[in-house]
């Protein structure tokens, strides 16, 4: 899918995302035969991509039981589910180095994993406010720009994006991750209030403030695949 833009000024970027595909976004005014060769001299990566996708749906398909591991700011947690009382909403804690998730002792078996999953996402998504916008204000300061707002959504195409009227939006999934990733999403996004593009001023600025964004970025595309529910 090709996506063209006004406010792309020059630079052609290729996003492949394990759901939506490959998707491409360049400038308006972008030719198709442009597009085409820059999508053809990257084909190699593409394909790897793309397998490495696949790879990880057929050996990380969750099943939401107990025993299986989860990540929470780059540290492993077991999953233990438990019944008990809960009023009849299940219920998440960190304790331990387990994700205890309690559920309704009338709970319906069948209805079990889909409960499970709501659970911890609910959970995920409560602790990524909180720290996402921690990362966000300490490292505002640093790059010297001001957000107007900070939305934590559910992005599957992106862990971060900036739009032209100053509003960020980070990916919850990114309070998995290590801080080391956090920060470098975290700081990628706020660059962007300064410089739209991916230029050289906007990686100087990004190096500016983490010297070894490099090694952050490709902890991230190594990686990222596993910071799912």
């Amino acid at each position: 899918v090709v996506t063209r833009s006004g406010r792309r000024r020059r630079t052609v970027e290729i996003v492949v995302d394990p759901d939506d595909g490959v998707r491409v976004a360049a400038p308006e005014w972008t030719p198709d035969a442009h597009i085409h060769e820059f999508v053809r001299r990257r084909a190699s990566w593409i394909l790897k991509c793309l397998r490495d996708h696949e790879e990880h749906r057929k050996v990380h398909t969750r099943r939401f039981v107990t025993g299986e591991q989860f990540s929470y700011m780059g540290r492993r947690a077991r999953l233990r589910v438990l019944r008990g009382p809960t009023n009849g909403r299940a219920r998440v804690r960190l304790y331990r180095g387990c994700l205890e998730v309690t559920l309704p002792q009338r709970d319906r078996r069948q209805d079990r994993k889909a409960r499970v999953r709501r659970a911890l996402e609910t959970w995920y998504r409560r602790h990524a406010e909180r720290r996402l916008h921690e990362r966000v204000s300490h490292y505002a300061r640093r790059v010297g720009v001001h957000p107007a707002e900070v939305l934590i959504r559910s992005q599957e195409q992106r862990w971060g994006s900036c739009s032209s009227n100053g509003v960020l939006r980070l990916n919850w999934r990114l309070v998995m991750a290590p801080r080391a990733i956090i920060d470098y999403v975290v700081v990628h996004e706020l660059c962007h209030l300064r410089h739209s593009n991916h230029g050289r001023r906007f990686w100087a600025a990004v190096e500016a403030v983490l010297p070894d964004y490099e090694r952050r970025r490709e902890m991230l595309r190594k990686n990222g695949a596993h910071y799912h529910l």
